[in-house]
């Protein structure tokens, strides 16, 4: 830029600058950081040499030649990335099973070829756990706990209770124990909201005449004496917080060794209760009876037929309070005197305090009447026939309403065609459903009503068909639909679950069809889920008897069953949690938890 300048001052001067002034300027420019000439790295302050041509004119600039510019780098090659591996895609994982097997646990061997009893009972707690009473002859063990024998083996008369955790293993086991020529029977039990439970059976000697007085010993400083319905409540660790016995009988005049004496009558081998708990504690107690039955300040009578008169049965429903104080009893029976058999055989427990009794009555051509309970009477079944029985008791006692399901054409003689209620389970709009067992004939249930419903006895003479039947508060018909078996089926116990659906559980002989794709066959133990509309949705089988079933949360239940001594019986055939139960000399008792996604 200097060498611009300095070139135009020499122009304006008109030839070669003064050296003097040509010093100065040179000397501005260096001053100012600027190259007067095209050098680089001249001395600060030196003036830059100006080239001249010999005629005094600037000389022409070199001309430097241009490098021609860098050649772009070649592409680089194309990177192929190398082939995935190849993987073996691993098996197709097979879903979890909508339903099977969960666990089952059983009672050990015992030393008679008897043992348990083949009718023990089951009921559950929310968290669950559960307890199964029985009768046993024993001595049988439950986990770490062996239970005594009878003082008299030959009076097969002791109960066990056993309290299983929720993953099957043994809480606890206790047992009543029967003295000398004593019975003690098992007939039902039922849990309480705070981990408790009742138990309720028959107490009766066997010796030196049957239906006399026996003894029993129920726990620690609880012992009982005489004959007739005991009632006994037990702790959640087991022990017994009191029994009691309540006499169901009466007094005849019989003689003995030749002797007129008034006795004591009571049937209670013949005797079969049933309870059911409420929310606040209390619970109802049903049998049947003859003579008197007496609850406390409370008692029902009818006729004793059993000695010289036709035979007479009427049936009770008994309330206690929380603290096993009687609080009333109601009676149903025949309308004539002496001449009526009813039998109650399940009681369920309704959120409002009232209740649900079944069961069946005969009072054919044998006999006369009908049945009443309280103000609704039910006529006569048809001759040699039994008719199945429901009925609804209020919290304070007062029948509600009953109805009957009605042999239509009895095929058999002798009065072996009949409708058995044997099982009921409640909902919680106060409806419940209902299952059981016909023989002899088609049995039609909601005479008269809109939804009346006719099951067809798919059965020869002699065999039995499952009936499961739904009803509403007001105990109308929802629907009602069967298992037809060929020969026989009965169920044992019914459970319903909140969305209205519900399990059963039985035994059966042979086969055993619980709708068009779900069909049993063997010798066994059943179960069947059906749903809220009545129709059949699965069903299994195994070994052994089917004796009860206890809904739990989320589709789930368990089953309760003997093992007859000798029998090979398996569970949960090719499920992940098959289990083939030990082969035994006596009868024992298992539970087992099954799911339902």
């Amino acid at each position: 830029m200097g060498s611009f300048l300095l070139e135009g001052a020499r122009r304006r001067a008109g030839g070669a600058l003064p050296r003097c002034m040509a010093v100065a300027l040179a000397a501005v420019f260096s001053g100012c950081g600027l190259n007067a000439g095209n050098s680089q790295g001249a001395a600060p302050g030196a003036a830059t040499p100006i080239a001249t041509t010999p005629g005094g004119g600037q000389a022409t600039p070199p001309v430097h030649a241009v490098p021609p510019a860098p050649s772009p780098p070649p592409d680089p090659a194309p990177v192929i990335p190398p082939p995935p591996p190849v993987t073996t895609p691993p098996p197709p994982v097979a879903p979890p099973p909508a339903h099977g097997l969960d666990w089952v646990t059983v009672s050990s061997e015992t030393t008679t070829p008897h043992g348990f009893s083949m009718w023990p009972r089951l009921a559950a707690f929310s968290d669950g756990s559960c307890v199964v009473a029985g009768e046993y002859m024993g001595p049988v063990t439950f986990g770490a706990t062996t239970l005594p024998s009878p003082a008299d083996t030959g009076a097969a008369g002791n109960q066990a209770l056993v309290r299983y955790k929720p993953d099957g293993s043994v809480d606890w086991a206790k047992a009543a124990v029967g003295g000398t020529d004593s019975h003690v029977s098992v007939d039902d039990v039922a849990t309480f909201s705070d981990g408790t439970c009742v138990v309720v059976g028959t107490l009766y000697g066997t010796a030196p005449s049957p239906q006399g007085p026996g003894t029993a010993i129920f726990g620690s400083g609880v012992s009982l004496s005489g004959q007739g319905i005991y009632v006994a409540r037990y702790g959640s660790t087991g022990d017994c917080l009191g029994a009691t016995l309540y006499a169901v009988g009466d007094t005849l005049t019989m003689v003995v060794a030749g002797v007129t004496t008034p006795v004591f009558v009571v049937d209670a081998g013949h005797i079969f209760v049933q309870v059911c708990t409420f929310a606040d504690g209390s619970f109802s107690v049903s049998g049947q009876f003859n003579g008197t039955a007496t609850f406390g300040a409370f008692s029902v009578s009818r006729p004793y037929g059993g000695v010289s008169g036709p035979p007479v049965q009427d049936m009770f429903v008994a309330h206690f309070g929380a603290d096993g104080t009687p609080a009333w009893v109601t009676q149903g029976g025949g309308t004539a005197a002496g001449n009526a058999l009813v039998w109650p055989d399940a009681l369920a427990a309704c959120s409002d305090g009232s209740c649900i009794v079944t069961g069946q009555y005969s009072v054919g051509s044998d006999y006369s009447g009908s049945f009443a309970f309280g103000s609704a009477t039910l006529t006569a079944p048809a001759a040699g026939a039994a008719d199945g029985w429901i009925a609804k008791l209020s919290a304070t006692g007062s029948s509600l309403w009953a109805k009957r399901t009605t042999i239509v054409t009895p095929t058999l003689p002798g009065g072996s065609s009949y409708c058995w209620p044997r099982a009921v389970s409640t909902l919680a709009d106060g409806g419940f459903v209902l299952s059981g067992g016909f023989m002899g004939s088609e049995v039609t249930f909601g005479i008269g009503e809109a939804h009346e419903t006719t099951l067809a006895y798919a059965s020869g003479p002699a065999h039995i068909d499952t009936f499961v039947s739904k009803h509403n508060a007001d105990g109308t018909l929802a629907w009602a639909t069967s298992a037809p078996a060929s020969p026989l089926s009965f169920p044992n116990g019914i459970a319903a679950f909140p969305d209205g659906s519900a399990v059963i559980a039985g035994s059966f002989y042979s086969s055993v069809s619980f709708g068009p794709d779900h069909t049993e066959t063997g010798v066994g133990a059943f179960f069947a889920r059906i749903g809220s509309d009545g129709t059949f949705l699965w069903s299994k089988s195994h070994g052994g008897s089917g004796c009860g079933v206890a809904a739990l949360a989320e589709g789930a239940f368990l089953f309760l069953g003997t093992n007859p001594y000798g029998a090979v019986t398996t569970l949960g055939a090719g499920e992940p949690h098959e289990t083939t139960l030990p082969v035994s000399s006596s009868t024992e008792v298992f539970v087992a938890k099954y799911f339902d996604y």
